[in-house]
């Protein structure tokens, strides 16, 4: 990478720098190839038998995908705020942070969709497209 786009007044990239910017190329370049592996592995898997029955819980938290992105978001703020606000959050913490929000979701996700055709926020956008009140309860024989 040029030298020019990391000097600052004439002063030089620290080789710290340097190995920095030359990573976080890398990451760019590379991302595009792990996202493939990434969803042609889950692909594969959710075509075996043992593969469906694992990804399985993850059908519900799809279903309220908006409602878990605003959850997610709402959850993290929060919790930085109240919770980790004193102390500068590693990237160890927010991991398992995130990873905690996510497995409470999607049991969250799994419970709301047994009585519930729509997550709360896809009802609210249902709703809104169709300018009428969508039923949201599942039908008797649907539980």
């Amino acid at each position: 990478m040029p030298s020019f786009l990391f000097e600052a007044e004439g002063v030089p990239p620290s080789p710290t720098m340097e190995a920095t910017f030359t990573l976080a190329h890398i990451g760019v370049a590379t991302g595009p190839l792990v996202s493939v592996f990434y969803l042609s592995s889950l692909l594969m898997l959710g075509r075996t038998r043992a593969g469906a029955k694992m990804l399985y819980p993850l059908q519900a938290y799809g279903r309220l995908a908006l409602t878990n992105y605003i959850g997610q978001t709402v959850f993290l703020v929060g919790i930085q705020r109240l919770i980790l606000n004193t102390t500068p959050t590693t990237y160890v913490v927010s991991t398992l942070v995130s990873l905690g929000i996510v497995v409470c979701q999607i049991i969250a996700s799994n419970l709301w969709m047994r009585w519930f055709q729509y997550g709360p926020l896809e009802w609210l956008w249902r709703c809104g497209t169709y300018w009428t009140i969508v039923p949201i309860r599942k039908k008797a024989g649907n539980l």
